[in-house]
């Protein structure tokens, strides 16, 4: 009986942390658009070619890698 003095108020503490958190997203607007994250991801056009990072160009990904002559 003694680990109820610990799970009890650690489970209390969780879920007040919990809502408290839930209610300050609630308040700020972090909860009004559940939807347009998932279509943008769903919607996401991934024929377009990303830019390498180091030149600034698009890199094909497809691309056959070179042969070396020797």
């Amino acid at each position: 009986m003694s680990f109820l003095w610990i799970t009890i108020p650690a489970t209390l503490a969780l879920a007040g942390a919990l809502l408290g958190w839930v209610l300050h997203e609630a308040r700020n607007g972090g909860l009004d658009d559940l939807e347009a994250p998932g279509l943008r991801a769903a919607l996401d056009d991934d024929s377009i070619p990303e830019l390498d990072a180091a030149t600034g160009h698009s890199a094909p990904s497809d691309a056959a890698p070179e042969r070396v002559r020797g």
